[in-house]
């Protein structure tokens, strides 16, 4: 009878588990149709959007202002006579008259695009900006006057020549300060600081209004690009970050990853009897 020994057994192959990931890993796109950049592509950038509240806040402070503005520049050019304080009166009209001509065009503006947007809010801040600014100084120059006329020596106001017979001044054709409308220096007054007001907070919604804006432009727009894909690999998967981990692995630890057949040989075979087996079990 004949014995015969042991028969040798075939190696096992610890690569046929996972043809996918040992087969070709890296397969060209080109034989599944590289992706076509897309065509026209266009960057559109969101602009800022206007609050509504804010909206109807800004067109009414801009009718206010010209309301405002009418009446200083009434007042200033009702003052008739040479005095000083007629002289100041008028110099308040410019900054009225500006700002009256200023607001009024933004509601022009608007009311042709429907609401949908006015002037440029940059433009907005250097005109409320200069506006402002002539207001408060008017308005400090009218209040200085009213209170000096109200509590000073209204003797300034009268002709006080010299009496010898006295030997003191006597007071003659004394007028009250204003030309006696001094009511209506102080509605001056407080219309020209209602006027600064008004458009210190319109200064300050453009100010907010083109920083957002500034800040839409700086923002960044990424665009991936279409053109690198892989292809679908054997086993089904064809997630772009597993493709990248297995390339990574690859090239990190060949050997023991074993996904390069060319590399088979180099890898003990007690380590691949054993990574056999894991993947059996």
């Amino acid at each position: 009878m004949a014995t015969t020994g042991p028969q040798p057994q075939a190696p096992s192959q610890a690569y046929a588990q996972f043809p996918g990931a040992y087969g070709q890993p890296f397969q060209t796109y080109s034989q599944y149709g590289a992706a076509q950049p897309q065509a026209n592509q266009q960057i559109i950038r969101a602009e800022p959007t206007e609050t509504k509240g804010w909206k109807i806040t800004r067109s009414a402070l801009h009718g206010a202002g010209i309301v405002v503005a009418i009446l200083c520049i009434a007042l200033s050019f009702s003052f008739k006579g040479t005095t000083t304080e007629v002289f100041t009166a008028w110099y308040s009209s410019p900054a009225a008259l500006i700002a009256f001509v200023w607001s009024l065009s933004e509601l022009i503006v608007r009311a042709v695009q429907k609401q949908k947007a006015g002037i440029h809010p940059g433009a907005h801040v250097g005109m409320c900006l200069l506006i402002w600014l002539a207001a408060s100084f008017v308005a400090g120059i009218h209040s200085t006057f009213a209170a000096i006329s109200h509590y000073g020596d209204r003797s300034s106001n009268c002709d006080y020549p010299y009496d010898s017979s006295t030997q003191d001044y006597q007071y003659y054709n004394c007028t009250l300060p204003f030309n006696g409308r001094f009511g209506q220096w102080i509605a001056l007054t407080v219309f020209s600081w209602l006027l600064w007001l008004i458009y210190f907070i319109l200064f300050i919604g453009s100010c907010i209004d083109t920083h957002k804006r500034n800040q839409a432009k700086r923002q960044r727009v990424v665009i991936v690009n279409p053109g690198s894909f892989w292809g679908q690999v054997k086993d089904g998967s064809n997630s772009p970050r597993a493709l990248r981990s297995l390339k990574l692995l690859h090239l990190a630890f060949p050997c023991r990853i074993g996904i390069q057949p060319s590399l088979r040989t180099q890898c003990p075979r007690s380590f691949t009897a054993k990574r056999a087996r894991s993947l059996r079990g």
